[in-house]
């Protein structure tokens, strides 16, 4: 009986297993907004299958989350774009908590004015 029992369980955190090794994190540099300009994480999904990700902006000083949104990608060239609002002199980055492989994203994170992107820093 304890047989099946511990073999239940192995069987049971092999299948848990793969779900885990699925999810990874990108990250930008920080960057420091000044003025009237908002701070944009944007990302892409490249692979050819349907993707979740979660973008986070986050304070550079305290690492504190200012905004967070989830969202489903289509495969091939599906995209989403997160902004903030930015007081003089803040210091943002972006986290991009995602399924599947790093490989299949192209993540910035970007100083924008007038909602154009004006500088951008690429995730890893």
């Amino acid at each position: 009986m304890k047989r099946s029992v511990a073999t239940g369980a192995i069987m049971g955190l092999s299948l848990a297993l793969p779900a885990v090794i699925e999810a990874a994190d990108l990250f930008t540099s920080h960057l420091l907004v000044g003025g009237s300009n908002t701070f944009q994480c944007r990302i892409l999904n490249v692979s050819a299958g349907e993707r979740t990700v979660q973008i986070q902006i986050k304070n550079a000083a305290n690492r504190a989350t200012e905004a967070t949104i989830k969202q489903t990608l289509a495969g091939g060239s599906g995209a989403a774009s997160f902004a903030r609002a930015a007081e003089v002199g803040e210091d943002f980055y972006c986290q991009f908590t995602v399924s599947g492989r790093k490989a299949d994203y192209r993540a910035v994170g970007c100083i924008a004015a007038g909602g154009m992107a004006q500088i951008c820093v690429p995730a890893e």
